[in-house]
């Protein structure tokens, strides 16, 4: 996603450690990997980002799975993250979500897994194995 968001002058891929203090929530949260689009993307160096960005990625954790399948999911779908992406390396499956234009609530874009190939809506042309994700 990194080198595919800098050779496309798309925006920047940032990964933990990163605050993001989404709208109308009062906890911040920090993504595992968001995406943020050039013309919103943060100074060089800042280490919080105030706002919704365009996609967030979480990959789930024996600790993590309520917090990122359910409250973390409605927490960016309530802010306008334009894409979720769940990365589940038990199953090694990534299941990504969108907001539609006008839509209030995620729609499933698809659950890729193996030799699948995953693609991204809000990013056309990014793509990759969804197997080459997870080592053996």
């Amino acid at each position: 996603m990194g080198n595919f968001a800098t050779d496309k002058e798309a925006g920047v891929v940032i990964t933990v450690p990163f605050e993001v203090h989404l709208p109308g929530i009062a906890k911040p949260v920090q993504p595992d990997i968001l995406f943020i689009r050039t013309e919103r993307q943060p100074a060089s160096g800042t280490q919080i980002f105030e706002g919704a960005p365009d996609l967030i990625v979480e990959v789930l954790s024996p600790g993590s799975l309520r917090l990122d399948q359910y409250v973390k999911f409605g927490a960016y779908e309530r802010a306008g993250v334009r894409e979720y992406w769940i990365a589940d390396p038990k199953t090694r499956v990534i299941t990504i979500y969108y907001l539609p234009e006008n839509g209030p609530e995620y729609v499933l874009f698809g659950q890729f897994t193996a030799n699948e190939t995953v693609q991204s809506k809000l990013l056309p042309g990014l793509e990759f194995v969804a197997g080459t994700v997870f080592p053996l």
